[in-house]
C-alpha cells in the first residue's frame, strides 16, 4: 500500500532510497515505445489524462514495502471508483481474507476494516472497533502507506514529484497477460 499526505520527499532522502516501482501499462496499451529519458514527460502525461478519463477500475495490487529491518509483500483484490471510493481484499499477506474499505466522502480520515480471520475479527472488533485511522500503523505498509496512497492518481501524482528529484533507470519490459508492463527504478 502507500499515502502521501503526511509525507513530504526532499532530496535527501530520494537519494538514500531506490524505490522500486511496477507500472502496469493498462492504460497506455496503444502507446508507441518512449525512450528512457522521456519516460516522465511523455508516459506520466498519458497516464494521467487516460486516469482522468476512467470512472472505476479493477485489478491485482501486489505492493512491496521495506524498512531497514524487514520486507513485505501483499497482494491484493483492488477495486476502485471515484471519487475515491476504495476496496483492497487481502490475497496474500499476514491477513488473507481481511478486506479494507475507503470512502472519502463518507469517513475521510477512516478505513473501514474487515479481518479475515474470525478469531482475529473477534478481537479487533472488541478492542479497536471497525475503522482504523487512515494512518495507523495496522492499516499502513512498513513505509507508513496506507489506502489514500493506492489508486493509480496518487501513483501519478507522486511519480510526477519525485521525478524532480530524481532520475530513472528502465530495468526491463515484459509482457504479462498479453500486455506490457516497464520495471524501473526511481533513484
Amino acid at each position: 500500500m502507500s499515502v502521501m499526505t503526511r509525507f513530504t520527499y526532499s532530496p535527501v532522502s530520494l537519494t538514500r532510497k531506490v524505490a522500486y516501482f511496477t507500472l502496469l501499462f493498462l492504460f497506455v496499451l496503444t502507446t508507441p515505445a518512449i525512450s528512457q529519458a522521456d519516460f516522465f514527460t511523455e508516459t506520466l502525461v498519458l497516464m494521467k489524462k487516460r486516469f482522468e478519463s476512467v470512472n472505476d477500475y479493477h485489478c491485482i495490487y501486489k505492493a512491496y514495502s521495506a524498512n531497514d529491518e524487514h520486507s513485505v509483500e501483499v497482494t491484493f483484490r483492488y477495486y476502485y471508483k471515484k471519487p475515491k471510493m476504495i476496496r483492497m481484499e487481502t490475497i496474500t499477506g499476514k491477513y488473507p481474507g481481511t478486506i479494507m474499505l475507503y470512502d472519502e466522502q463518507v469517513k475521510p480520515d477512516k478505513v473501514k476494516v474487515r479481518v479475515g480471520n474470525p478469531f482475529i475479527a473477534i478481537m479487533q472488533k472488541a478492542i479497536y472497533g471497525d475503522y482504523f485511522k487512515i494512518h495507523d500503523p495496522k492499516v499502513t505498509d512498513l513505509g507508513g502507506f496506507g489506502v489514500l496512497e493506492s489508486d493509480w492518481g496518487w501513483l501519478i501524482d507522486i511519480h510526477e514529484k519525485m521525478a524532480a528529484y530524481g532520475t530513472t533507470r528502465v530495468e526491463k519490459e515484459v509482457l504479462i497477460d498479453g500486455k506490457p508492463v516497464l520495471y524501473y527504478v526511481l533513484i
